[in-house]
């Protein structure tokens, strides 16, 4: 991981962070290159996935960060508790310059039950790191994100999701 950061390190507002992982990401010469954004339900991590992703594939970088239209994670689909297919993880990380992981926990420590920390994944299905970890909080609702990260952004804005319960 790149500048794992301690608790006195620099909090990122959102632009700034979305700023700063777009001008890690130019840098970077792993490919593809791999990010993980780590926060709880309502943080912003979909919304940081998904403009550093479109900011990418404008450029003609060939991302994933979702699994289809209906925007299930693919991080997630692949590796549920009851689903875990290393070959076809690496095809599908060998087929792309960029992957984003959404992760919805905030403690890296301590993924929630059914879910596995894309780093001990990507290690084991083809022994390397992450390049880049961002844990990302709402301080209104949370306290800072907890456990090792390349960079934590505050995100004071997001807001939490309406359901719809006619589904």
């Amino acid at each position: 991981m790149l500048n794992q950061i301690t608790s006195n390190s620099k909090i990122y507002d959102f632009n700034n962070g979305r700023d700063e992982i777009i001008r890690r990401v130019e840098q970077c010469i792993s490919k593809p290159i791999l990010i993980a954004v780590f926060g709880v339900p309502d943080s912003g991590k979909t919304h940081l996935i998904d403009f550093i992703g479109k900011y990418f594939e404008d450029r003609g970088l060939k991302t994933r960060q979702r699994d289809n239209k209906e925007k299930i994670n693919w991080y997630e689909s692949w590796t549920g508790k009851y689903y875990f297919n290393g070959e076809r993880i690496k095809e599908e990380l060998s087929s792309h310059d960029l992957i984003m992981y959404h992760c919805s926990w905030d403690d890296r420590a301590k993924p929630w039950e059914h879910n596995l920390d894309p780093e001990e994944t990507i290690k084991k299905v083809i022994n390397r790191d992450l390049d880049l970890s961002v844990g990302i909080y709402n301080p209104k609702r949370r306290s800072q994100s907890k456990g090792l990260y390349d960079l934590i952004i505050s995100n004071p804005a997001s807001w939490e999701k309406p359901y719809n319960f006619d589904d």
